[in-house]
């Protein structure tokens, strides 16, 4: 069964699938549009999607790793499913077997890791998430980020495993064209997506501790003398600048005006829109969170650092209504891309 909606739509998958009656929508795997529209996923696609881990998006279909850590397309347009190989066949993965037969949420995973091997124990949650770290789709291939050295794999249409596409890892760790540096009371991450054209670099600034009047503070003062317990002050993101790249004169040039387009940042493949076309705020970036080195941190948040940064007044607003200081898995945008571009899984 496809949903038919007007897109980009932010995927919320809650773990907690199964709601009572007259229960909120929060809880109920949804797709959100910009113009506030909820659009439940039917019962019986979000049932098969219970326990799964979304590691992103790319043309429209998102990566999942099931309640077992073995990866698998969906695409919610189209309303179809891909089991991608199993994650035995990963490069670097030796084996994994249940720790006990009787417990489906611990493995013993035996893997290469920097010419050794290692065996140890792994919730499937801790599997998830080293497993696969990125992905991004072509007309009949698959590319990851996986393990925990971050190597290049790939997977296309008729193979049955996937297959290291830097032999030897000479060139190992990868990452996505999203970096991070570290100074202080913020940090920076990095987006590369091309833009009508263009090549546009944008970074955006997060503070690491940030109080609710929107002032970031250092670690250190979230303690004081008469409290014992600190306070609790989220990462957040404060603004964004947005480079373009003069090819001529090979240089960044800041820019203030995205003519016409909205870029959408995060978990997905970077992309830029039209926003006439797809009645977005024009000169906008709409971001979701994907700081993964800190959602995982506390339980009070992470997943919460969503919003919409306008370049003409600095200003972020909030799109989605969020009654928690955390949302788990984190929202991730979907955007499908022209069908002649889209990956196409054999029939």
């Amino acid at each position: 069964m496809a949903i038919n909606l007007q897109v980009p739509l932010m995927l919320v998958l809650p773990q907690v699938v199964e709601a009572e009656e007259g229960a909120r929508s929060s809880k109920i795997p949804h797709f959100f549009g910009l113009q506030g529209k909820v659009i439940h996923i039917p019962k019986h696609i979000a049932l098969k999607l219970d326990n799964s881990l979304c590691v992103g998006s790319s043309q429209g279909w998102l990566l999942l790793l099931d309640e077992e850590a073995n990866p698998k397309l969906f695409n919610p347009f189209l309303g179809s499913r891909v089991q991608l190989p199993p994650k035995e066949t990963f490069p670097d993965i030796v084996s994994v077997s249940k720790k006990d037969e009787s417990d489906d949420s611990q493995f013993m995973v035996t893997y290469k890791y920097r010419n050794s091997l290692v065996t140890i124990s792994m919730t499937v949650k801790e599997l998830q998430q080293c497993l696969v770290s990125k992905a991004a789709l072509f007309k009949d291939v698959v590319i990851v980020i996986d393990g925990l050295e971050s190597k290049l794999s790939f997977f296309k249409n008729g193979d049955d495993k996937w297959t290291e596409l830097d032999h030897g890892g000479r060139h190992k760790p990868y990452t996505d064209i999203t970096w991070k540096t570290s100074r202080g009371l913020y940090s920076s991450r990095f987006y590369l997506v091309e833009s009508a054209g263009d090549v546009l670099l944008a970074a955006r600034f997060v503070g690491e501790f940030v109080r609710h009047d929107g002032v970031p503070v250092c670690e250190a003062d979230l303690l004081t003398d008469e409290d014992t317990q600190p306070l609790v002050c989220p990462y957040k993101t404060l603004w964004f600048q947005v480079y373009r790249l003069n090819i001529d004169e090979n240089r960044w040039e800041e820019v203030a005006d995205l003519g016409g387009r909205s870029l959408f940042l995060g978990g997905n493949q970077s992309v830029s829109l039209s926003a006439e076309e797809f009645s977005c705020e024009p000169n906008s970036i709409y971001f979701t969170d994907d700081y993964w080195e800190r959602m995982n941190e506390d339980y009070l948040y992470g997943g919460h650092d969503l919003g919409m940064f306008s370049l003409e007044s600095g200003s972020i607003t909030p799109f989605y209504p969020c009654d928690s200081g955390r949302i788990e898995p984190p929202p991730v945008w979907v955007v499908p891309m022209p069908m002649h571009d889209m990956y196409r899984p054999r029939k």
